[in-house]
């Protein structure tokens, strides 16, 4: 059923205006007629019911009832991504979200081929988050993740969780196997390199500010791609 995420306050029996996105896919794209069921969310974690209302020339939906839906993990997900090239960062953006990570932090690292520059690509931020709130409306989940401003590794102490990886190439993939490190927790912080992945300080670094090196197995994944084995990963063991 579709969904779509709402900004206004949501109650049983209330009628809202949609926004202007939402009216024009019922109307143009799905041509639906008065009465369509659909889904609204309200972002904190509530979903309802709601069904079409033409008013004149405004599009309303009316407000039916509160669903009990659980879509999202157990365990809150932050992905700490390297930055890559815009075609490949918006499948990454799309995918970890269907995947269910929580929170998704750019990163600038030495080996980036892509560069952010804060005066100028503050746009940038705006435009990935509405790809991920589209990409959370697509898998019916009942929160969008937050895209933050992109981070150096200096300030990853910021964005740390109960538990906290970094997924490192030359780890012993025996040894260090991601599920093989995972246990119950409310939260975790994994950190995934850009295309040409980490230096050796940046690893030292993160290992100085408490990540452990794992490894997602034997094959070495594109950047755009970690995210998902992982998050899957940690839903199969932990959920």
């Amino acid at each position: 059923m579709q969904q779509y995420f709402i900004t206004a306050e949501l109650s049983v029996g209330k009628v809202i205006l949609l926004p202007k996105e939402a009216a024009n896919h019922q109307l143009v794209v799905l041509r639906s007629g008065e009465g369509q069921k659909f889904r609204l969310a309200d972002g904190k974690g509530n979903v309802f019911l709601a069904s079409l209302l033409l008013d004149q020339d405004q599009v309303k939906a009316v407000v039916e009832e509160k669903l009990d839906i659980e879509s999202e993990m157990k365990t809150r997900v932050t992905i700490v991504q390297g930055l890559i090239r815009s075609e490949k960062w918006d499948y990454f953006l799309q995918k970890a979200t269907e995947s269910g990570a929580a929170r998704i932090v750019p990163l600038m690292m030495d080996r980036c081929v892509v560069k952010f520059n804060a005066k100028e690509d503050m746009k940038k931020i705006i435009r990935w988050n509405k790809i991920v709130s589209e990409a959370a409306e697509q898998s019916g989940r009942c929160i969008a993740p937050e895209v933050t401003e992109p981070i150096k590794i200096s300030q990853i102490n910021s964005f740390l969780s109960t538990v906290n990886f970094v997924a490192y190439e030359k780890s012993d993939a025996k040894s260090f196997l991601l599920k093989n490190l995972l246990t119950e927790t409310d939260s975790i912080t994994l950190v995934i390199g850009c295309e040409g992945g980490f230096t050796t300080q940046e690893i030292d670094q993160l290992n100085e500010s408490g990540f452990t090196d794992c490894s997602l197995g034997k094959r070495i994944y594109r950047a755009e791609t970690a995210s998902v084995v992982a998050l899957t990963t940690i839903e199969c063991c932990l959920e």
